[in-house]
């Protein structure tokens, strides 16, 4: 992708023996192969005897590159502030600070709201990053590719993001992600639609049974109920 900084290498889990370990050494070797290739190169063709595996990881690999992409950008926001001040310079603001004359009321006052603006700022940071997050975690429930009849199709990209996201403005993380589950399963080894079809026409499902709520799920539902009241 454009803009995109490039890593130097991945993360292989432990946890991700589990979906290989019945693959022979042959089909091993080649799923290594095509998982340097994705990552050299952008695409890879898979066998189809090791397709399943490879989708595995890709979509790891995939939410993995995000979060860098994510902490790439943080640390250049901060590089154009300035950066953490040298300690010299932090002496010389700490002694100038204590020889300057008390300052007036209204001064004080104003540095009151710029703390208030500081906090509404974060706040507003915090629930971004809930919203990434619960984004991130719908959007790795969904299939990367399926079948139609003898072709392997992939059926999701990262546009699809965005509409998970303003659907987050009207249901919760715990709808999507049991309306995303119950499709899932209900269609497994069957055809499954491109997951920007999918989005822009949920199935409609009973609700699911009341569980523990997200911290996102908790501040959507509060806002909600003094429109619904």
């Amino acid at each position: 992708m454009k803009n995109e900084i490039t890593r130097d290498g991945f993360v292989l889990y432990k946890s991700f023996y589990h979906p290989i370990a019945r693959l022979t050494d042959e089909q091993l070797g080649r799923l290594f192969r095509s998982i340097f290739q994705w990552q050299i190169h952008g695409s890879a063709e898979p066998n189809d005897d090791i397709s399943i595996a490879f989708d595995f990881f890709v979509n790891q690999f995939v939410i993995d590159n995000s979060k860098y992409q994510e902490r790439c950008k943080k640390n250049q926001d901060n590089g154009r502030l300035g950066g953490r001040p040298k300690k010299n310079q932090t002496v010389i603001i700490e002694t100038e600070r204590f020889l300057e004359k008390p300052k007036k009321a209204d001064k004080d006052k104003d540095k009151d709201k710029d703390k208030d603006k500081d906090k509404e700022r974060k706040k507003d940071t915090d629930v971004s990053k809930e919203i990434g997050d619960a984004v991130q975690r719908l959007y790795s429930l969904y299939p990367t590719t399926t079948y139609r009849g003898d072709r392997k199709c992939y059926i999701k990209s990262g546009k699809d993001k965005d509409k998970l996201e303003k659907l987050l403005k009207t249901h919760t993380e715990q709808e999507l992600t049991y309306i995303i589950k119950r499709y899932t399963e209900e269609k497994q080894g069957e055809y499954l639609k491109d997951f920007s079809t999918f989005l822009n026409n949920l199935p409609d499902y009973s609700e699911p049974e009341t569980q523990q709520l997200s911290l996102y799920d908790q501040k959507l539902l509060r806002k909600r109920k003094p429109q619904e009241a």
